[in-house]
Formats: structure tokens, sequence, C-alpha cells
């Protein structure tokens, strides 16, 4: 009896049983966890997984990081190394006043020169100030074809050329059509420009693009066939009526504006379109200057100008030649070339005549000459050769001033033994 009623004094909060008693860690409870003995497995799982990492020495991870950057290293420099040789060819000063004289095509020593056409027309309208009777040939510029042989041909003063129409048109003055030459394209024939006139006046004689034949040709039916014209831009001009005219001073201003702008494009153009292993000096162009009709709308006339353009085009390697041998420059068993030819003067003492006979002229300056350097003979004598012995194997080239070396990777002491591998440069050309 007295046991149950101890039992029911004692508050609840003070009875205590296994369920009641809380686990604790240290000071801190840990509740709704895990049990124990399961976090205990887990954690000495986590440690024994970190404490096998770290069984792995320092030492051989830093050698394995090392061998893999000189297999790196050995790679690239495999696939990059080479070898470069920086040269710089033997080159002298000289001082030159010489008169030359060129030939049309190539010859033997000697310097050969080439001819650029160009042809331009400008214009501007101006208001008309009266009327007049005027009667006006049709003229244009035909391009004169020799196909017959390689001799030049002489067309003399007034010589026809007939329209497939009947109609005949003139060229003022005698001229020579190159021959025929031959080249690695094959069989080109000779020609030259020329203004051709109306043989009277009139409309009629105006025309678009045609062909032309010779009729002085026609008693030799191969001769004939072999020299003909083309009209490429046809005829215009050709009036007889009555046209306003224009205030001559005023006229005149205009005429001299448009030729100055003529001259100033045709240069232009012809600078931009000098083929390779030529130069052309402003001082070796011609420009001739004609009117072409003038064309009339309502009160206002155009005047119009054609600027014509004769370049002499000379061939580099043949003034070169021609520099170098006239001074007598000892060039040993090498070759040279003149490295600033555009910057001697040139003289024209006589244009061709024709555009097809012999161009005299004179150069005056201070040519540098340049020795020729066999880049693949110096790529076969230092292939395969050892660094230390390059200097003295070029040494034999007379052709060379100074040698400067560089081969990758830095060990590497030979040069490649393919040729092709080492990889020259030119420097100190002025």
């Amino acid at each position: 009896m007295s046991k149950k009623i101890m039992s029911d004094v004692v508050p609840r909060e003070s009875r205590r049983s296994i369920r009641n008693v809380t686990l604790s860690r240290g000071k801190k409870e840990i509740e709704g966890k895990l049990p124990l003995d399961r976090e205990s497995q887990e954690y000495d799982t986590v440690r024994n997984i970190r404490s096998r990492r770290r069984k792995i020495p320092r030492f051989v991870v830093w050698i394995s990081i090392a061998v893999l950057a000189v297999l790196v290293l050995v790679v690239f420099s495999t696939l990059l190394g080479g070898a470069t040789v920086t040269l710089t060819p033997k080159s002298e000063r000289i001082s030159v006043q010489t008169t030359f004289t060129a030939n049309r095509g190539i010859g033997d020593n000697t310097i050969g020169y080439e001819t650029l056409p160009l042809s331009e027309v400008r214009s501007q309208t101006v208001p008309s100030e009266g009327e007049k009777q005027v009667e006006r040939q049709a003229s244009g510029v035909i391009t004169v074809y020799n196909n017959y042989s390689s001799a030049p041909q002489r067309l003399i003063k007034n010589t026809r050329f007939e329209s497939p129409n009947g109609l005949i048109y003139r060229i003022p003055n005698s001229i020579t059509v190159p021959g025929r030459v031959s080249d690695g394209s094959g069989i080109r024939p000779g020609s030259i420009d020329v203004t051709v006139y109306a043989d009277s006046a009139g409309d009629e004689y105006n025309s678009p693009p045609i062909d032309l034949t010779i009729p002085g040709f026609e008693d030799s039916p191969e001769r004939y066939q072999a020299f003909y014209a083309r009209a490429k831009s046809g005829f215009s001009g050709g009036f007889v009526g009555v046209e306003k005219v224009v205030d001559e001073d005023k006229k005149e201003e205009v005429v001299s504006k448009l030729r100055n702008d003529l001259r100033q494009e045709l240069i232009k153009q012809a600078k931009v379109q000098v083929p390779d292993g030529f130069i052309l000096y402003e001082s070796a162009i011609e420009i001739t200057f004609s009117s072409e009709p003038d064309t009339q709308k309502g009160d206002t006339v155009t005047l119009n100008e054609r600027g014509n353009l004769t370049g002499y085009l000379l061939k580099r390697d043949d003034i070169s030649g021609a520099i170098i041998s006239t001074n007598s420059v000892d060039l040993g068993k090498g070759k040279a070339y003149v490295s600033n030819l555009e910057k001697l003067n040139l003289s024209v003492s006589s244009f061709p005549k024709d555009k097809t006979g012999d161009f005299i002229f004179s150069m005056e300056g201070e040519p540098i000459i340049v020795w020729n350097i066999d880049e693949a003979l110096v790529q076969d004598v230092l292939a395969g050769e050892s660094k230390k012995e390059a200097k003295g194997l070029l040494s034999g080239f007379d052709s060379i001033s100074n040698t400067r070396i560089t081969i990758s990777p830095f060990w590497k002491t030979t040069f490649p033994k393919e040729g092709e591998s080492i990889k020259i440069k030119i420097e100190g050309v002025n």
C-alpha cells in the first residue's frame, strides 16, 4: 500500500527511465540523429578514404609533372624547331650619268621597252553665244594590226582605211606598224593606235565600232588579209549645218582645264598599270590632246577633250644590267641588280618615232648595286652542317656581306638535314 502512495506523490517530471535519458557528446546534446554506433562507423569510413589518398608521396607527383613537361617541350620543339639564316647581301653605291638607247621588244644585251597606251575623254558644258555654219569630218582612233610578218610595215600619209559600207577614212601622217611577235602564249600581231579622219564632212561617217580594211593591199591577197584595223570606239563628229558656238576666251579657259585634268588622270592610271618586271618614269610618258566634236543641247555646248597617253615601259633587268656593265662593276662570279631604280633621274632625248623606233634617254644619279644571293644554294650548303661551321661555309659566297644564324630548339647545334627546312631571310636592301 505504501509503495503505491509514493508513486502517486512523486511528480511525473521527476520520474526517470531509460526511455527518458538524453544522450550527450561532451556538452552538446544530439537529438534526432543516427545512433552513436552508426555515426562512428561512417566517420571512420571517410577517414580511411582520406588516409588512403594521402599515401601517394608528393615527390612522385612532382616528378610526374616534370616528365610530362619535358615530353611536351620535346614534341613542340620537334614540330616547331628549325633554323633561320638572315643574310645581308653585298652592295655598292656608284655614280652614273650616261645615255642609253632602248629598242622595242626583247633583245640580247640591249635595253628593251614596251608601250602602255591609254586614252581618256573629259567634258564640260558651257553656255552658247551664237551660231555658225560648219562642215566637219568625223574622226576616231583605230588600232592597226600587222599579222603578216615580224617585219614592221610603214604606211604613208593619207593611207586609206575602208569601212564595211565603203566609206573611206585616212591617216593624217605616216605611221609604222610593228611586226608580229612570238611569245610563250603564241603569235600575236603587232599593233599601233592612230587617229583617222573621214574622207568628207557629214554625219554619214559617224558610226559604232567597226573593222576596216586597207584597199592599197588588195593586189596582195595574203597581205590584204593580214593587215586590218579596228575602230573600238567608232567614229563621231561628222556634221554639216548650223551649230551653236562658245566664246573663244571661255573655250580656251575650259579646254586648258580639261587637258590639265586629263594629264593628271592619265598619269595616275598609267602608274597603277605597270606590269611586273618593268618601270615607268613620269618623264618617259608622252601625252597628246585633241578636241572631240562638241555636243549641243538647248542653249548649251558641251566641250569634249581627249587625252592620249603613251608610256614607255623599260625592263628593270635590262636597265640594271646596262648600268652595271657601263660602270664596269666587278661582280666576280655573281649577279647583281640596281635596287633603287625609282630614285634615278631619266631624261628623254628622243621619243620613238611611230612608237616603234629607238627610245633614247639619259640616266643620272647614284644607283645602289646589290648582289643576288642564291638562296637555294645556301640551303643546300648548310643542310645537316653544324652551326660552328656555317660562317666558314658561307664565306665562299661573294654575294654575302653579313650572316646571322638562329637554330631552335636552343640545345640543337646542327642545321636540319632537309635544306627546305632552313628559312632564308634577306635584309639590308635599300
